[in-house]
């Protein structure tokens, strides 16, 4: 990983193997170049890492923008209004967006003073 931040223009982080594969994927469909060709590098930061690899980013250490990609982890099932009704896949589903939410609030929280970082 070391040269991949080094030597790029830019980096994102995604949350897993899922969306580092995606991401060069749809921008080689859609606008039929390469993430090298543009010179950025996808990096997977196993959504639990984000603020350890986001920490290089800033105006003391590497001076290259850096872009945190979070899918919030939204449930994919439909969920109850009330909770209390939610059968154990939606109350893993559930666990999962408030994790998500958190994540983002907490990701958020962490890049607000840093202009290298941006959160999506």
């Amino acid at each position: 990983m070391r040269s991949t931040v080094l030597f790029a223009k830019g980096v994102v982080l995604v949350e897993g193997d899922a969306e580092q594969i995606m991401i060069p994927a749809m921008l080689r469909a859609i606008l039929g170049v390469s993430q090298d060709e543009l010179g950025f590098s996808v990096i997977s930061a196993d959504a639990a890492f984000f603020e350890h690899l986001a920490a290089l980013f800033s105006e003391e250490r590497v001076k290259r923008p850096c872009a945190i990609v979070t899918d919030l982890d939204k449930a994919i099932i439909e969920l109850p209004v009330d909770p209390g009704n939610d059968t154990d896949e939606q109350k893993q589903a559930r666990a999962g967006e408030k994790d998500g939410e958190a994540r983002k609030v907490a990701l958020d929280k962490f890049a607000h003073d840093n202009a290298w970082i941006q959160v999506f």
